[in-house]
């Protein structure tokens, strides 16, 4: 107000009358009280604020502590299927070791029935006279794995089936040198001589001998 006398303006001193000093004890506590209305507005606005931060700060620790002990159960439940994933892998591996050894043991026992049957077969076509399908029967066996050919339990049969071989080649020999030996006539012409021969030689190539069906087709 214009005129009014200001505390914070006047001294105590230029005063000199006691209602200018009446005055002034009168402003001086109204501002007081302004002062402490304030401080007590601006304590509890900070008291507010501190108690919401508080409270911020309480709820994001208990967020924390929850997202704590959810990494602490996602990591129990990785370890857990990080293990089961461990233990299921090695058996995985057992079973196709396994596997692996029954497929070798089904292809030896195949190997050695199909050795069986070739020297059975051999055998029978040698006593009918067929001899393509003897030397069928023995190319078959020439084809085995040399330790299904050596295997104890084959003996029998592989002495059966070498037996038929050398019935066999011998047999052999002895068509080609008939074929060649035979001189064209009206009866067999050139071609059907050849043809006899060709179809001689032909059947030392199963029996591992190629060097002889050379030969025979040289000599005629």
């Amino acid at each position: 107000m214009p005129g009014a006398i200001r505390s914070e303006e006047v001294s105590v001193d230029s005063l000199s009358s006691i209602a200018e000093l009446e005055s002034l004890l009168s402003k001086t506590i109204t501002e007081a009280s302004e002062i402490e209305s304030q401080l007590e507005t601006l304590l509890s606005s900070a008291s507010a604020t501190a108690s919401s931060r508080a409270l911020a700060l309480s709820k994001t620790s208990q967020r924390a502590a929850a997202l704590s002990e959810d990494g602490s159960a996602l990591c129990s439940v990785l370890s857990t299927a990080a293990r089961s994933a461990s233990a299921v892998s090695s058996r995985v591996h057992v079973l196709h070791d396994r596997a692996d050894r029954t497929r070798t043991a089904l292809a030896r026992v195949e190997d050695v029935l199909t050795l069986r049957v070739c020297a059975e077969g051999a055998k029978t076509s040698l006593s009918a006279h067929d001899l393509p399908s003897a030397a069928r029967h023995v190319e078959r066996y020439l084809q085995l794995d040399h330790d299904v050919r050596n295997d104890s339990s084959s003996a029998a049969a592989v002495a059966q089936i070498t037996q038929s071989m050398h019935e066999l080649s011998r047999k052999v020999r002895e068509r080609a040198n008939n074929a060649i030996s035979v001189t064209p006539n009206a009866d067999v012409g050139p071609a059907r001589a050849f043809r006899a021969v060709l179809d001689a030689a032909r059947l030392f190539v199963p029996l591992g001998l190629p060097d002889e069906a050379c030969v025979a087709r040289r000599l005629h």
